[in-house]
């Protein structure tokens, strides 16, 4: 298999995956300034070849990129490549896709001071990150309930300085022209959602295996009286953190949380629908091929390709990055409920919705009824069997409403007040039961059969709860897991065999589901390790 670029004549891409022997010219009709190269990437995954592919289009140098394929006809590697949309070479593209600078004339003369809490790995000292917009005396880690949210990079992790490159994208503006490289020339261009973002150092890796520190980190933000929370994590569900969220979401916080890429089912925190879930755009108006496609996606927002800070060995050098994944996304709807609480002004808000519906719902409403959904899209997609591969057409039911607008958001009128009714109590026996609902694809009724189904298989050494079932579903070695669905496999056969003499099928038909269930499981950990799942 080949990776392919093309470059300016005369440049090379650095170094890729796998690349052996460096990069070959091949001989093709194109423009007579450009350089279309190969190189060998043998013995890596076509996922992995993709994750090169658009690694290359963040270089500066590169124009375009892809994988031995086909592609659309008409380019000059039609007949060996599959494509990828070129790196956008204005850094404000994702500003002008989704209108801020016309939604910034809607604010009034002196808006209301609007609050974002920011749970992450952290800041860390940024040239474009102006530490003037963070709000450090009120700032937290939640691992030691100290001030000092404060991210080390101390090393190369690929999650070291997460929480920077995110918060950029809240409170960075046109006015940070620091232009560093070695990544890319373009200054980061934020949002200007807020004036003030309160870190809170909970995380080292964006994958959340225990919740413990994100239900501190929300409930302290909570309490301090924010009004929005950006979520840039995700994974596995816990009621304490249902709990967290919806007392932030009946304190009249706005909630938002990536909805996370390359596997199967939305995260959590973002899965609960209390929450404004977010998937990512492409510079095209594409839905960024390998972000989660479901049901429990709001809304989209960009979040491939676009300027964040960020760092990069040798040392801890500062750079600006074309940065890839649902955790940029969330940061832009977390700016457009900021600008919209801005424009109408929180007083006013929490006036007119007295005893009325919460402001999350509010605003979730006008987010998705003023959303812009492409009709048409540019007709580069390449086949149903590439990983990469986004639609023709807008799917309302796989990426949201479509890609929020932020100068229709603020033009729209308010809806009429709703009374509110209380939400109900969930125990939480309800709480697993619904998140494995969830990530088996089954309504909380069919999961308790499922639980009680999976139990009985020969794996099972005890019985387990529905919690602990999630956990064993993303933990367990693919080995196990295939038996498992092998054996449930045998049941729902065995099952159905019985059904047709006259016996009852009804545990078949759960194993069914259950050996159905476990496939994308089984294929996201062939092909991508879980902490890129969820970043």
């Amino acid at each position: 298999m080949k990776l392919l670029a093309a470059c300016a004549l005369g440049d090379t891409p650095s170094p890729q995956l796998g690349a052996s022997g460096g990069w070959d010219e091949i001989a093709v009709s194109g423009p007579s300034d450009t350089s279309y190269l190969a190189a060998d990437v043998d013995g890596a995954s076509r996922r992995e070849a993709w994750d090169a592919a658009y690694e290359l289009i963040s270089q500066d140098q590169v124009s375009w990129a892809g994988v031995e394929g086909i592609v659309s006809p008409g380019h000059p590697l039609a007949e060996q490549a599959v494509g990828v949309t070129p790196s956008p070479r204005d850094p404000a593209w994702a500003r002008e896709r989704m209108r801020q600078p016309e939604a910034l004339t809607l604010l009034p003369a002196r808006p209301d001071r609007v609050v974002i809490g920011h749970p992450d790995t952290g800041w860390a000292r940024h040239r474009q990150l102006p530490t003037g917009s963070l709000d450090l005396a009120r700032a937290r880690n939640a691992f030691t309930g100290g001030i000092d949210a404060e991210d080390p990079v101390e090393s190369i992790d690929p999650f070291d300085g997460h929480g920077t490159g995110t918060a950029s994208l809240l409170v960075s503006s046109p006015d940070d022209h620091d232009l560093i490289r070695p990544r890319t020339r373009d200054p980061v261009l934020g949002y200007g959602g807020s004036d003030s973002v309160v870190p809170v150092r909970c995380a080292t890796n964006v994958v959340q295996f225990s919740t413990v520190a994100l239900v501190w980190s929300i409930n302290y933000l909570t309490s301090l009286g924010v009004d929005v929370i950006s979520i840039s994590l995700g994974g596995l569900p816990s009621p304490a953190l249902h709990a967290a969220l919806r007392r932030a979401v009946e304190r009249n916080v706005v909630v938002v949380a990536a909805g996370g890429q390359r596997f199967p089912v939305v995260p959590y925190p973002a899965a609960y629908t209390e929450c404004i879930a977010v998937a990512a755009s492409a510079p095209d108006d594409r839905p960024w091929g390998p972000t989660t496609a479901s049901r429990s996606i709001d809304i989209s927002a960009p979040g491939h390709l676009v300027a964040v800070a960020d760092f990069a060995p040798p040392g801890i050098t500062e750079i600006t990055k074309a940065g890839s994944g649902t955790s940029y996304a969330a940061p832009a709807v977390a700016a457009a409920a900021a600008l919209w609480i801005a424009r109408w002004g929180r007083s006013t808000l929490l006036d007119r919705y007295r005893d009325a519906q919460p402001l999350q719902l509010v605003f979730r409403e006008l987010l998705q009824k003023t959303a812009r959904a492409p009709e048409e899209l540019r007709a580069t997609t390449h086949g149903d069997a590439d990983p990469l591969v986004a639609p023709t057409s807008w799917r309302t039911d796989r990426y949201g409403a479509g890609i929020v607008d932020m100068a229709a958001l603020l033009s729209a009128p308010l809806p009429a007040p709703v009374p509110r009714r209380p939400a109900p109590p969930i125990s939480p026996q309800q709480h697993d039961l619904a998140a494995l609902g969830h990530t088996l694809g089954v309504s909380p009724e069919v999961a308790a059969l499922t639980l009680d189904q999976a139990t009985t298989l020969p794996h099972a050494q005890r019985p387990v709860s529905a919690a602990e079932t999630v956990d064993i579903l993303f933990s367990l070695p693919a080995d196990t897991l295939s038996a498992i669905r092998r054996d449930a496999t045998q049941l729902h056969i065995d099952g159905a065999r019985a059904h047709a003499s006259g016996g009852g099928g009804g545990r078949s038909e759960l194993a069914g589901f259950l050996a159905e269930s476990l496939k994308p499981i089984l294929d996201a950990k062939g092909s991508a390790s879980l902490q890129r799942s969820l970043a």
